[in-house]
């Protein structure tokens, strides 16, 4: 399969490297089917999530444990069960970026990350119940405030 993305250009892709979220994502139902991508650049800490169903549809992701130590989610049984969780699998949480022209305004999505089962290619977006995590939480705040 093909799809032309305005990122990476011509992507070529199997059946099989389709990330299915069963319920789509939140205010998303309709998209339901996306690639997993490594950063156009592979020195910066990003990733893209492609619709395979709309062109040029796409998230930018971080790992957000690897931005905050101290984020951590805890999955239900109903996620588990959703996400078809076997022990072993490898299981990836990732979070929405919402870029900014200034570096100081782009924020990150903590509240709702993507957890995304890697050994099944399922995936689905989990609200986290507490108020310790906010939607727009400023991605970068804690570099710039060093900066200052």
């Amino acid at each position: 399969m093909k799809l032309n993305t305005e990122l990476y250009g011509e992507l070529e892709f199997n059946t099989e490297d389709i990330i299915i979220f069963k319920t789509g994502l939140l205010g998303l139902p309709k998209y339901k089917k996306y690639l997993l991508l490594s950063c156009w650049d592979k020195s910066l800490p990003f990733y893209t999530l492609y619709s395979t169903e709309e062109n040029d549809f796409y998230f930018i992701l971080i790992k957000a444990d690897e931005f905050f130590t101290d984020y951590k989610i805890k999955l239900t049984s109903a996620d588990k069960k959703a996400l078809n969780y076997s022990e072993g699998d490898i299981v990836q949480v990732f979070n929405i970026v919402n870029f900014a022209d200034d570096i100081e305004d782009i924020t990150v999505n903590l509240k709702g990350p993507l957890v995304i089962n890697l050994s099944g290619n399922i995936g689905k977006q989990v609200v986290l119940d507490s108020d310790k995590y906010d939607l727009k939480y400023p991605l970068f705040k804690k570099f710039s405030q060093a900066l200052k």
